[in-house]
């Protein structure tokens, strides 16, 4: 199930890539491989239109148009249909010059599909579900390891570490599944890689980048290691800085940004410093209101976990040659 869904996404990128490049009888071709691996897919049916409707298939473009909005999905996404609608209706009735481009049309259709695939809201049942998930997973792991490891396994200091390489790609799964548009594995990975790129350009990321290296290295890292141990590396360096940033930075912040910059991070830097219990210090203070401040100015979840995951493997270094 996972390579078709794969394979998919990448004809679908690729397909993308070359309508954008103005080769739309090859991404024709390509969406309709597409297709023929999903003929459900909202997406794949959308771009078609789109190719359908730049190659003067007016008709076809309008009759594509009627196949998405017959999709569950079409309620949430009516805005994109409309001004496509209108221009092929148009172009029937009474035809521009050929190869007439609307370029304008292009531009706010692609502004809104990534708004529908990137955008989430959040509300309190959201926290509620992440925090009934976490409770549960936490005690169901303790029990079974009191119950069946314990006779062979003495190093329960471990069990955090596996709690959290469990948790961490659950709510990961469940972030991703709340865009109003579902991105494709493949497509949403091409989207972290080209965000990371964006993100290494900005001065204002790379700015709190160095106050996260110069601060840890000033205090000398935060002290308390468990131990280093490989579930131990994976889950400090990927899987912590994951499920924190997902849950207090996507859910929680998401939640109550609508309340104002003051009452949120107040409230999400105070939960996270809680978090943390007797072992917080004014660094994890620092820690969160980084996050939060890059969140607001790259308008992507990716900046605050990038932040964290440099945080926690700058400390994790630290602790090792200390």
């Amino acid at each position: 199930m996972l390579f078709p869904s794969f394979f998919f996404g990448k004809l679908l990128y690729s397909a993308t890539a070359a309508y954008k490049s103005g080769q739309y009888t090859e991404a024709d071709g390509l969406l309709d491989k597409a297709l023929a691996i999903n003929q459900a897919d909202f997406e794949a049916n959308f771009w078609k239109m789109r190719v359908a409707a730049m190659k003067g298939e007016y008709q076809t473009a309008i009759d594509l148009l009627g196949v998405c909005k017959k999709m569950k999905i079409a309620a949430k996404v009516d805005k994109l249909f409309g001004p496509w609608e209108v221009f092929c209706t148009n172009q029937i009735i009474q035809p521009t010059v050929e190869g007439y481009h609307p370029t304008w049309l292009d531009e706010k259709t692609d502004e809104l599909l990534l708004f529908y695939q990137h955008h989430r809201d959040f509300g309190l049942m959201d926290i509620v579900w992440a925090v009934l998930l976490f409770a549960v997973l936490l005690f169901s792991l303790l029990n079974f390891y009191h119950f069946f490891l314990k006779t062979w396994l003495n190093n329960s200091s471990i069990m955090p570490d596996i709690w959290l390489l469990i948790y961490a790609p659950i709510i990961c799964l469940y972030y991703s599944r709340k865009s109003i548009v579902i991105p494709n594995i493949y497509v949403l990975l091409q989207y972290t890689v080209n965000k990371l790129s964006e993100l290494l350009k900005s001065k204002n990321f790379l700015v709190m980048c160095g106050v996260i290296i110069f601060g840890l290295m000033r205090i000398g890292g935060l002290g308390g290691d468990r131990g280093i141990n490989l579930p131990h590396i994976v889950a400090a360096i990927l899987a912590a800085p994951i499920m924190e940033e997902i849950f207090f930075r996507g859910f929680l912040y998401g939640y109550l940004r609508k309340y104002g910059k003051l009452i949120s991070w107040s409230v999400v830097t105070a939960l996270v410093c809680l978090s943390y219990g007797w072992s917080v210090g004014y660094w994890n203070v620092v820690v969160s209101v980084i996050c939060l401040s890059v969140y607001d100015n790259e308008k992507t979840i990716i900046a605050p976990i990038v932040i964290h995951i440099l945080n926690n493997q700058l400390d994790l270094i630290i602790a090792m040659i200390r």
